[in-house]
């Protein structure tokens, strides 16, 4: 075959048309599709279709129902009110009718407690009116509103009863009136039993803060008598400074403290240039916080309070209390009141050689709650390796105290005032908010600057 006749075949089989598929193609493939197939896609549309109106139906009974629970409130809200209301007026105008019949005739037959509710205005006006029975039953909101309520009609009442009243005979005016009596509901007290309190203040007389804690001194004026002398241009005494009540201004008490009683301990080096191995132990203990009115005595938290701390000889070569004679004077504190925060801080020296993990002090804190009357112990442990944190590092409350004891030394004639009042203003600048490092930073400056010129002066 040539060339020509092949191209000429090509053509021709190009050019063929194709013929049509049969009318029935369609049908006959519908027909081949399996049943199980078809009835599937149906179901799964029914299905889908039937969850969307459950959720609607769902969705539409959770409305109905909220909508009936307020509307049901609001109706007995306003229910109670209008029965409180109707209540409200009853108890005055029995009152007030009883004195309208009480003659001199009727008063040498009287009860006690009616000659009672002549008693003047002045009288009355420190116990609350009687409340009926049959209402202490109520809720307590609904029970206060009524008292308020009754409280001045029945005294307006007692007053009109007071003049249209005859005087009563003598020999009844002779007899004392006993004092109604009145019944009271115990105050709520948060966070503990109030029955539990009232016994320990029998054990315990309730009094106002004291001026040392475990025999450490916690005198918040020391700070200020110090501060008036320096802005004076005077140097303080010696025996007039007292430097354990300095590490308790500046370390200062909790600012919220839910805890009975509350135990810390922290460890660093000294703030300013010391020897290698001297370190600052500070020990806080806190009480629990209260709001209290002015002039109120001050609730106890604990009894039998006792603390015992114990240096490992191994770890330490010695130990010495800041602003004592080298140990707690008192170990023991029979009451611990609300409100109150004892620090010690101990200055002590770590023997050259040593394992991390090796204890340096250990601490107990025993003590009985007054809430709930059992025996707690905290305790705290120091291992070398909590001390060898930088004094930076330590918590602004450790700072602050262990700088404040250190200035608190060089008013004494110790070296170091410089190196105070550049770590105290060091302190202020980093929290500006904060009114101690402030201060502290102040007086580190007028310390110093007293120094300077008493050397000066001296020269």
């Amino acid at each position: 075959m040539n060339p020509k006749n092949k191209a000429d075949l090509q053509r021709k089989l190009t050019l063929a048309q194709v013929p049509k598929p049969p009318a029935d193609l369609a049908e006959r493939i519908k027909r081949d599709i399996p049943p199980h197939l078809v009835m599937g896609a149906s179901s799964e549309r029914n299905r889908f279709t039937r969850s969307i109106f459950f959720d609607m139906r769902v969705a539409a009974s959770v409305l109905l129902i909220v909508t009936s629970a307020f509307f049901a409130l609001q109706f007995f809200s306003h229910a109670d009110r209008a029965k409180l209301a109707e209540l409200a007026p009853a108890v005055p105008r029995q009152v007030a009718a009883e004195p309208a019949t009480l003659t001199a005739e009727t008063a040498r037959t009287s009860e006690p407690v009616q000659v009672a509710r002549l008693q003047p205005r002045s009288q009355l006006a420190d116990a609350p009116p009687a409340v009926p029975a049959a209402r202490t039953e109520r809720a307590s909101g609904r029970r206060d509103i009524q008292a308020r309520a009754n409280e001045t009609l029945i005294e307006d009442a007692i007053q009109e009863t007071a003049v249209v009243a005859a005087p009563p005979p003598p020999e009844m005016a002779a007899a004392p009136a006993p004092a109604p009596v009145v019944a009271s509901e115990p105050p709520a007290v948060m966070g503990g039993s109030f029955m539990a309190e009232a016994k320990a203040a029998d054990m315990a007389p309730l009094k106002k803060k004291t001026e040392a804690v475990f025999g450490i001194s916690v005198d918040q004026r020391a700070f200020e008598r110090i501060k008036s002398a320096i802005e004076r241009g005077e140097q303080p005494e010696s025996d007039s400074i007292d430097v354990a009540a300095l590490v308790n201004y500046f370390a200062g008490s909790a600012k919220r403290e839910t805890h009975d009683v509350r135990l810390e301990a922290e460890g660093s080096p000294a703030p300013v240039v010391s020897e290698p191995g001297r370190r600052m132990i500070r020990v806080t203990i806190d009480t629990a916080t209260a709001e209290l009115a002015p002039g109120a005595s001050v609730p106890p938290v604990a009894t039998d309070a006792h603390i015992d701390v114990e240096f490992d000889n191994a770890s330490v070569l010695a130990y010495h209390l800041v602003g004592g004679d080298g140990a707690l004077r008192s170990t023991i504190e029979p009451t611990l009141l609300k409100n109150t925060s004892v620090t010690a801080l101990y200055d002590i020296v770590l023997a050259p050689r040593g394992t991390s993990w090796q204890r340096v002090a250990v601490f107990h804190l025993k003590y009985k709650s007054v809430r709930d009357g059992r025996e707690y112990t905290l305790e705290r442990t120091l291992r070398r390796r909590d001390l060898e944190k930088t004094w930076i590092a330590s918590t602004r409350r450790h700072r602050l105290a262990s700088l404040g004891a250190v200035w608190g030394e060089t008013l004494k004639g110790m070296a170091g005032a410089n190196d105070v009042a550049r770590r105290a203003e060091e302190l202020a600048m980093q929290a500006p908010e904060d009114a101690k490092a402030r201060e502290l930073a102040d007086v580190a400056n007028a310390t110093s600057q007293l120094h300077g010129s008493a050397s000066g002066s001296g020269r």
